[in-house]
């Protein structure tokens, strides 16, 4: 993850969920993400955020979402999504001491002061997820019976 084997701006896109916090260092993993996005590519990241200290496994210690789109230098273009959640039973690999960072981002070509963020679209996302509940309700029926 710190010196992937594509040429510059060849990935139109990236998605690091659970890796953040095993980089040895969270600044060289952002920088070759940028190195590696197209200019204009998407960056997806999911981590954990650790309260108390740095987790054994993990030798980042990601502070925020907002520490690490800090950590992109002005390249952010748009944040599509970002937040923060409470660690909880839901997450695989999060405990209840931990928060969880997320944020779905489009790179820009040019620095940019502030970002224009989205409003996230609740009710395309109520029915997206409502549909895929009912998808897998249906075949844990058809499994069954």
């Amino acid at each position: 993850m710190h010196a992937m084997p594509f040429p510059d701006n060849s990935i139109k896109f990236v998605f690091a969920r659970g890796l953040v916090n095993k980089s040895c260092d969270v600044r060289l993993f952002m920088r070759e993400v940028l190195r590696v996005l197209d200019k204009s590519g998407f960056l997806i990241i999911d981590t954990p955020i650790y309260r108390d200290a740095l987790n054994v496994l993990g030798p980042t210690d990601v502070k925020s979402t907002s520490h690490m789109l800090r950590l992109l230098r002005g390249r952010v273009g748009r944040i599509i999504y970002s937040d923060e959640l409470d660690g909880c039973e839901k997450h695989l690999y999060t405990r209840s001491n931990e928060r969880l960072a997320r944020f779905f981002i489009q790179l820009s070509s040019s620095p940019v002061a502030s970002p224009k963020i989205e409003k996230f679209p609740e009710k395309m996302f109520e029915f997206c997820n409502s549909w895929r509940l009912e998808k897998i309700r249906k075949r844990a029926e058809r499994d069954a019976g």
